[in-house]
């Protein structure tokens, strides 16, 4: 990427990004990579007086914020929608009944809660919800709180 001289980005010239209307109805500028947003971006800052240096850093940080990345960027590992993924592909009671064995028909199942010594049948999972409650120790969650809790690691 090319620098800012006197408030116009030098070296890499991008042609103009493409509008593309979004399905709710509004044009907003898709950029190609994020080279040509951070050039764009930057130009914008310079336009509006900040300091050379000061506006490409606020351009990276605005084009990594809107989902373009560098080259070899590596995003993060567990974002929501991988939570949701784990949520959507494993079942509550499916991981439970891997510590703990669990009884009852329908929406309700108990059993006995496997994050303390539990000597009667204290944990609750409802299955139409995904989500489980002990009323010995307290605990209560979904499968992610289940899986950092219990320690399975092959699930």
């Amino acid at each position: 990427m090319g620098g800012l001289d006197d408030g116009r980005v030098v070296g890499y010239e991008p042609d103009y990004p493409s509008l593309r209307n979004h399905t709710d109805g509004y044009w907003a500028t898709v950029f190609d990579d994020f080279e040509q947003a951070v050039t764009w971006q930057a130009r914008l800052n310079a336009a509006l007086g900040m300091e050379a240096d000061t506006a490409v850093e606020t351009a990276v940080r605005w084009a990594m914020r809107h989902g373009y990345f560098p080259p070899g960027y590596r995003k993060p590992i567990y974002t929501t929608n991988r939570i949701d993924d784990i949520k959507a592909r494993l079942k509550l009671e499916d991981v439970l009944s891997r510590l703990t064995e669990l009884r009852g028909r329908g929406d309700t199942l108990t059993g006995r809660c496997p994050f303390h010594d539990d000597s009667n049948p204290s944990l609750v999972v409802w299955t139409k919800i995904q989500k489980f409650k002990c009323y010995g120790c307290g605990e209560r969650g979904d499968v992610v709180d289940v899986l950092q809790k219990g320690g399975i690691s092959d699930a």
